[in-house]
Formats: C-alpha cells, sequence, structure tokens
C-alpha cells in the first residue's frame, strides 16, 4: 500500500487535473510505475493496478510514500497573517472617477479602536494563517533530518519547509514558510 496527497485524487477527472482519478494511469515518481485507479472504497481508500511504466507516458506523476516506511509527524502550514494586504487602511476603497478612468483611492483609517474596544484590524486576521496536521506522513529520510532544528527542504509541489525547534528525531515538526500552491 501506499499514499499519496489527498489533493492528488478526484472521484471526477477533467482536462486540466494531472493527479488519480477512476480509470486513468498517473506515474508514480522515482519508482518507473504506472498506477491506474479501478475504485474508490467506501473508506475512502483507493484500489489501484499498477505496472511497469515501459514506454506509457502518463499526464501526470504523483510523489508517494509507502505505507510500511511512512513516518508520522507535525506540519505546521503558515499562510497569509491577514485576509487584505494592508490591514492599516480601509480594504472599502473609493472608487474615484477623474477624467473617465476610474482609479482606487485608499482612505487610511483613522478609527483605531472600533466601539467594542478592539482594534478594526483585528477584524481582519486570517482564520487559517496556521492550520496544523498533526498525522503528516513523510519518508524516512525526511524525518532523520528532523533532529536538526533550522534544517530546510523544499517539498515538491507544496513549498518551502524548516524543521522545527519542538522537532526531535521521535517527533518530528515541519513550519511551511512558503506554499507554491
Amino acid at each position: 500500500a501506499i499514499y499519496i496527497e489527498r489533493d492528488d485524487y478526484r472521484d471526477t477527472d477533467d482536462k486540466d487535473f494531472f493527479g488519480l482519478a477512476p480509470g486513468k494511469e498517473v506515474g508514480l515518481l522515482g519508482a518507473g510505475m504506472i498506477l491506474t485507479c479501478t475504485k474508490k472504497e467506501k473508506d475512502g481508500s483507493i484500489s489501484a493496478t499498477i505496472k511497469p511504466r515501459g514506454d506509457s507516458k502518463p499526464k501526470g506523476n504523483l510523489h508517494w510514500v509507502s505505507h510500511g516506511h511512512a513516518v508520522k509527524c507535525e506540519m505546521r502550514l503558515y499562510n497569509n497573517l491577514f485576509t487584505v494586504e494592508n490591514p492599516m487602511a480601509k480594504q472599502d476603497a473609493a472608487v474615484a472617477v477623474a477624467g473617465g478612468v476610474e482609479a482606487a483611492v485608499v482612505v487610511e483609517d483613522e478609527e483605531e479602536e472600533k466601539d467594542e474596544g478592539a482594534p478594526a484590524w483585528l477584524s481582519l486576521i486570517n482564520p487559517t494563517s496556521l492550520v496544523t496536521e498533526v498525522n503528516a506522513l513523510i519518508e524516512p529520510s525526511l524525518a532523520k533530518a528532523a533532529a536538526t532544528p533550522g534544517a530546510a527542504f523544499q517539498l515538491q509541489r507544496v513549498g518551502f519547509f524548516v524543521v522545527d525547534l519542538d522537532s526531535t528525531a521521535k517527533r518530528p515538526v515541519f513550519n511551511r514558510t512558503v506554499a507554491l500552491k
């Protein structure tokens, strides 16, 4: 058995999707194999056939990890802290029309405190600025690096990560610093 990313599977295929779907072939990176989805089970797992790549050129290639070798880790996925680029500017920018040309006018928010006493910018905090995946799976070689806080890695198609100071060889913790998707 192998694991693939959740985003690499869809029940319905389309021409712009490079991942796995029922009846579709994809390559397994670094394995020289082709995976074909035959059925999605009720528990969410996928049944598939596997064959040598040979001369086949599948549309997509997936990274994967072996069920028998996967190591659990914690992934802290950092995103933008605010839902807008400048939380100190009013986002309801006035639109001025001058000479037939529209120009956005950003009006500084002079009202730092709302009536409730909380700063206005607090309402602009992104609720998903930190998403923690506590049961992420990684390859054993990456788990070994978890004993070196500050070590940096690029995880293919996902982003750039750094080993957290909380990380140990027995409990790997990685922080995403830049997303690629």
